[in-house]
């Protein structure tokens, strides 16, 4: 008996040393790289209200109003480029949050001003400018062409090179 209790006292010891590991119990270096694998390789931020957003956005955008821009990305890499965009060319909330973002310490900001409305317009031809959401805003319709451009502290992308970039981070 004496032989039985030990053998199963020892075999609870093994167990519990063992469990931790099969749940990445204390394995701070797995941990890191996981994280590191799941961290994004790239932001897209719709700048619209939420209601806006809901609409209609582009796939792989997450939403954050301007008020809460810097406490939602307070956690995040600054290395890490972020592209902002709005609603169309004649919006500026996208270069407002690029802008910001770079004073804050960002080292790649973008502004894709054609916004929703391009890339919906887009979409009805090319299948890869994926927009989600019911779309029945009235500016998605509204074709605005782009203004010539003054030097500015924030770089300005286009579609092709916004679906370039969410390729290569594999958001569409």
């Amino acid at each position: 008996m004496k032989n039985f209790l030990l053998k199963n006292l020892l075999a609870t010891i093994t167990l519990v040393a063992l469990l931790p590991g099969c749940f990445n119990g204390g394995n701070k270096e797995t941990k890191s790289a996981a994280s590191e694998a799941s961290a994004p390789q790239l932001y897209v931020v719709n700048v619209l209200s939420k209601e806006l957003y809901d609409d209609a956005h582009i796939k792989g955008s997450v939403h954050i109003d301007l008020d809460d821009l810097e406490s939602a990305t307070e956690s995040w890499d600054k290395k890490t480029p972020v592209v902002f965009y709005c609603s169309n060319y004649q919006c500026t909330a996208s270069s407002h949050a690029a802008r910001e973002l770079k004073k804050a310490g960002f080292e790649n900001t973008y502004a894709y001003e054609g916004g929703t409305a391009e890339w919906s317009q887009l979409s009805k031809n090319d299948p890869s400018y994926i927009l989600e959401g019911p779309a029945t805003e009235s500016y998605l319709n509204q074709v605005v062409s782009a203004p010539e451009h003054e030097e500015s502290d924030v770089e300005i992308i286009s579609a092709q090179d916004l679906k370039n970039k969410m390729q290569s981070a594999n958001l569409l």
